[in-house]
């Protein structure tokens, strides 16, 4: 089969998308199939046997639309699927490139855009608060494209039971739960005591949805108090600079950048514990391969991962007290021992992306 993915980031961007998509396209190429990525990165990674477009990000948001869509349409004349990551950046585009034609179009969604948008304007909601609320004109629109999008998918796949349950009624196409597929090949495991001070490990973008000035806070108050650690950040993001300053006095902390995927398992053999502070965050992937490590988890409790999540503990994402006495509590040999012994990785799912995009 020919397959066209539309992804707004590729690695070396770290994200979901970025990780899912670039697999499964070197799987799905070192099986025979053609296939072609457009996508915002600017530089991608190279993924051998797959053709790779790269869209300029620059210019108001329908001039990078219709880049977008026209790309892909130059692209689709030959495509048996095409398959897009979300119902905006992509998602739009993907939809009128798609009109007058009767391609077979799939949605992968690993994110929810309309909490996105309402976190990236400044309000500091969960998945769950907007999807509450009443909807004003802005949440009808983005309901309307919603249901524009949806209608024309063949089918949508999502990683979580907490998306689907959301997307349920929006629009009649059937939507099936995939979650990412966790590592199953970990080849640097995590296996030790905890360090001495305890080594923190952030992995994801610094943008509104990851809540990283809260954490950054949440570190300053910990050293105010005394508590010894050390954090490490890998990543970049708009609001990277704003955690930079409020952590320049806070000793033991280092911000790392974007770094290739393949150093992530290294990263969790020298590390104690991973953070994950979003507000909400449906599949997250970090999660998932720290835990198919054996390292332990303090996570946000707006996460959609199947619960009960063994070595890892859940926190109010505003709640700051709450992230300081887990972080506290794990200074203790024996409270981290009980934690670290505790780590299951996230259950396999029996059917997986790419068994669902090869049965189109």
């Amino acid at each position: 089969m020919k397959y066209l993915f539309a992804c707004g980031i590729l690695p070396p961007e770290i994200g979901g998308p970025s990780t899912v998509v670039s697999d499964l396209a070197k799987t799905l190429a070192g099986a025979g199939h053609a296939v072609t990525i457009v996508t915002y990165t600017e530089r991608p990674d190279p993924i051998e046997g797959v053709r790779i477009v790269s869209i300029p990000r620059g210019g108001s948001a329908l001039s990078r639309y219709f880049r977008f869509a026209h790309a892909l349409r130059s692209a689709m004349h030959d495509a048996d699927a095409v398959c897009a990551t979300d119902v905006f950046s992509v998602g739009i585009p993907t939809r009128f490139a798609l009109m007058g034609t009767t391609k077979k179009f799939v949605l992968r969604l690993g994110g929810e855009w309309r909490w996105e948008s309402a976190v990236n304007r400044g309000e500091l909601v969960t998945l769950a608060e907007v999807w509450a609320r009443s909807l004003g004109v802005r949440g009808r629109m983005e309901m309307l494209n919603y249901r524009w999008i949806m209608r024309r998918a063949f089918r949508i796949f999502v990683t979580s039971s907490l998306l689907k349950e959301k997307l349920q009624g929006v629009a009649a196409t059937p939507i099936e739960v995939i979650p990412n597929l966790p590592l199953t090949n970990c080849e640097h495991p995590v296996s030790h005591t905890a360090h001495q001070p305890l080594r923190l490990l952030y992995v994801g973008r610094f943008e509104p949805v990851k809540n990283m000035p809260f954490f950054a806070k949440v570190l300053a108050t910990l050293h105010e108090r005394g508590v010894p650690f050390i954090c490490s950040f890998v990543g970049d993001g708009s609001e990277l600079p704003k955690c930079r300053d409020i952590l320049k006095d806070v000793p033991g902390i280092s911000f790392f950048g974007i770094r290739p995927h393949a150093e992530l398992q290294k990263l969790f053999a020298e590390h104690d514990l991973l953070i994950l502070p979003s507000l909400s965050d449906i599949c997250p992937n970090s999660v998932v391969e720290a835990l198919a490590c054996g390292l332990p988890c303090i996570v946000t409790n707006g996460h959609g991962l199947p619960r009960p999540l063994q070595g890892a503990i859940e926190c109010d994402p505003k709640n700051v007290d709450d992230w300081i006495r887990a972080i506290q509590s794990l200074t203790d040999a024996k409270a981290y021992r009980m934690l670290f012994e505790a780590v299951r990785p996230v259950s396999v799912p029996a059917r997986t992306l790419l068994h669902a995009m090869q049965a189109l």
